[in-house]
């Protein structure tokens, strides 16, 4: 199960893959080899 801190940062990164996908394609990046 992920804890809510995960979860919010997934909601900004979306957030952000929204905004800019340009700009969030390398936090998504990094989001997913934690």
């Amino acid at each position: 199960m992920k804890s809510r801190p995960f979860w919010d940062e997934f909601a900004e990164v979306a957030m952000q893959r929204l905004v800019g996908p340009n700009e969030g394609d390398p936090v998504l990046v990094l989001a997913d080899t934690r």
